[in-house]
């Protein structure tokens, strides 16, 4: 995700600037999406079966105090109430668990990882999706994941040791650069996510006032061009017949629908097979998800 700018605009400026912005792009919705952000969010996880059984952590947790229903995504639940911390606990400590929202799952789950693909994350920290797509392919994929940031890197690098993944090949370099940088990588990878730095939107919520407060409202305007070169490049590194999913967590359809259209121009050996909107309703936070296919 991109680094937010803090933008001297007042925490209520910003707050009717988003509404009113929500209210543009959901006319029909805008109402229940604003209701939906003055809500407190339901904390999911999902458990790492390369660590533990759903079982083993399960009857732990309750024993801990903790209740929850099952989410709709495989090992992945949604806790009932908010009276302990899952980050306190010896299951996330040791990375039994992942705490992830549905939303951020979603690109994963679009690409649907299978033991033999060949996978390239390209903006991987802090590694969330990276592992959720290893977990998935059941540590019989092999992927290549990016990050440009030292920090960032390195925190994905622990973040994947502590949950056990090693099915992960790093690179720390600008993913926009990699087919110049890595050109033994052209066009070897069947699935491309494209998680790419964004406005981050969707992440605001009333009730934690500090992410209103992060929000940058120009970043819309001038993050599209990163997001571009991103998604060419992962073109580049795409096999013929591969599948690349683009996604963001904001809400901007310059950013969203605005980049698809762009690629499809641009790249017409590309062809879109579906693309989502997902909006804050308690559970789902604000999330775009498009994933597209390569002909030649």
């Amino acid at each position: 995700m991109s680094r937010q700018i803090v933008v001297k605009n007042s925490s209520d400026e910003k707050k009717e600037l988003l509404i009113s912005k929500i209210r543009e792009i959901y006319p029909g919705r805008w109402e229940e999406i604003v209701r939906a952000l003055g809500e407190t969010r339901r904390v999911t996880f999902r458990i790492n079966t390369f660590k533990t059984t759903e079982e083993v952590v399960l009857n732990s947790l309750e024993k801990q105090g903790f209740s929850f229903v099952k989410a709709p995504y495989p090992s992945t639940y949604i806790v009932n109430d908010i009276s302990g911390c899952l980050s306190d606990t010896e299951e996330f400590r040791t990375g039994k668990i992942y705490i992830q929202s549905l939303s951020g799952m979603e690109p994963a789950f679009r690409l649907d990882p299978q033991p033999g693909d060949k996978i390239l994350d390209m903006c991987a920290a802090p590694g969330s999706k990276t592992s959720l797509m290893g977990a998935f392919a059941g540590d019989e994929a092999e992927i290549t994941a990016v990050e440009n940031n030292r920090d960032r890197f390195f925190a994905l690098k622990d973040n994947l040791e502590k949950q056990g993944i090693k099915n992960v090949k790093l690179l720390m370099d600008d993913a926009r650069k990699i087919p110049y940088t890595h050109p033994e990588l052209l066009e070897i990878f069947n699935k491309v996510l494209v998680d790419a730095p964004c406005s981050n939107e969707g992440l605001i919520c009333f009730a934690e006032p500090e992410s209103l407060e992060k929000w940058n409202p120009k970043q819309a305007k001038r993050l599209p061009q990163l997001q571009k070169g991103l998604i060419s490049a992962g073109i580049k590194m795409l096999a013929p017949g591969g599948k690349l999913a683009y996604s963001t967590c904001t809400y901007d359809p310059r950013e969203n629908e605005g980049v698809v259209e762009w690629t499809l121009k641009k790249h017409p050996e590309m062809e879109l097979i579906e693309q989502k909107r997902m909006v804050p309703d308690g559970l789902f936070t604000g999330f775009f998800v498009a994933l597209m296919s390569k002909s030649r």
